[in-house]
């Protein structure tokens, strides 16, 4: 997102600008009541005057820019990086070529893309943790602070799964396959680790177990009425 002021790229969630300091709720404040003066005026303007059709663009200019400026800053994104408890979140623009990281997570048994989970990625050191929580496609994407070497160590964490993860090549085999994937002491990918390329988006798409099996599935992988 642009600096409506100054130009400058600013995070979505900003409530100022980095470079001019324009706090942008006032700028939308001070947009909006300029456009309100002059449609003010406008209705006063006599009806022969030559200049109406040049000042009615100019009101329809201001009246577009307010509403545009409106809905670029009335609502907030949540967070995409969250930090242990006591820590303060670092904005995006202090990493450098940062690791672009995005993917989706699944539910290992239907399929489907699941919302909410918290996807961790973690190395050692007190900064190197970053977090975001999927959408309503299972989506997620994170900005990673560059290792010298090797990857980060990945968590996914929700209510209603388990905390262990399978990489989502595994949605390809059977159903019944699945399950007793599931089931195994070790999961094969847990404990690898994920690493990023600076200038690159790498995908890694996660797999999830739930916690609890619907009774029509406990009929059908494990023979149970």
């Amino acid at each position: 997102m642009k600096c409506p002021n100054c130009g400058e790229e600013t995070p979505q969630a900003a409530e100022n600008c980095p470079k001019c300091h324009v706090i942008f709720s006032k700028l939308h404040e001070r947009s909006m009541r300029k456009a309100l003066e002059a449609h003010a005026e406008l209705r006063k303007e006599p009806a022969g005057d030559a200049s109406s059709p040049m000042f009615r663009l100019f009101v329809m200019f201001l009246v577009t820019a307010a509403i545009y400026f409106y809905l670029q800053h009335s609502h907030k994104p949540p967070a995409a990086a969250a930090q242990r408890p006591g820590q303060e979140a670092r904005p995006a623009a202090a990493i450098k070529n940062p690791w672009k990281l995005e993917g989706h997570v699944a539910d290992m048994l239907r399929g489907k893309p699941v919302s909410g989970v918290k996807v961790v990625f973690s190395a050692p050191g007190p900064e190197e943790r970053f977090s975001a929580e999927t959408d309503f496609r299972g989506y997620y994407s994170l900005d990673l602070k560059p290792l010298a070497e090797g990857g980060y160590a990945v968590e996914l964490d929700h209510p209603d799964y388990g905390d262990r993860w399978w990489d989502a090549k595994y949605l390809k085999l059977n159903k019944k396959r699945r399950y007793e994937l599931s089931n195994q002491q070790q999961p094969p990918d847990e404990s690898g680790r994920r690493a990023g390329k600076a200038g690159t988006t790498l995908k890694y798409d996660f797999l999830i177990f739930p916690k609890e099996l619907a009774k029509e599935e406990k009929r059908e992988l494990l023979g149970e009425d």
